[in-house]
């Protein structure tokens, strides 16, 4: 599984179980916050049908952190204020680029996630 597939799919994520796994993490897995959870604007970007152009179409608000296992640094970006989902998305992707053994329960929750919003797709398709 790629790592911006992990990173999309954990963003974008249901922060139940996210928070359930990383709390499973937060006291045997070593890291630091080094950026603690914070709210930024990022310019959301679209492209013109016609011209095939960027264009900038305003603001949106997200939430991001860090953290350092190691060597390595766990990042996230999720959209709103989700203080708690910033922090356990970071820790999440620092064991999963660090590679760390717990990086399959990891790519295992991702993998649940997307199978759910394939099913809720397919009922969705059904109910039309």
């Amino acid at each position: 599984m790629s790592k911006e597939k992990i990173f999309e799919t954990l963003m974008q994520g249901e922060a139940g179980p996210i928070a359930q796994l990383a709390s499973q993490f937060r006291e045997t897995v070593p890291h630091d916050v080094i950026k603690p959870p914070t709210r930024e604007l990022v310019m959301f970007q679209a492209e013109e049908s016609v011209e095939k152009i960027d264009f900038n179409m305003g603001e949106i608000l997200v939430t991001s952190a860090e953290v350092r296992l190691g060597d390595t640094i766990g990042y996230s970006m999720v959209m709103d204020s989700d203080d708690a989902k910033a922090l356990d998305c970071a820790l999440l992707m620092g064991i999963y680029e660090a590679q760390r053994p717990e990086a399959l329960a990891v790519e295992a929750l991702v993998a649940a996630a997307e199978e759910d919003a394939g099913l809720q797709q397919l009922q969705n398709l059904l109910k039309s």
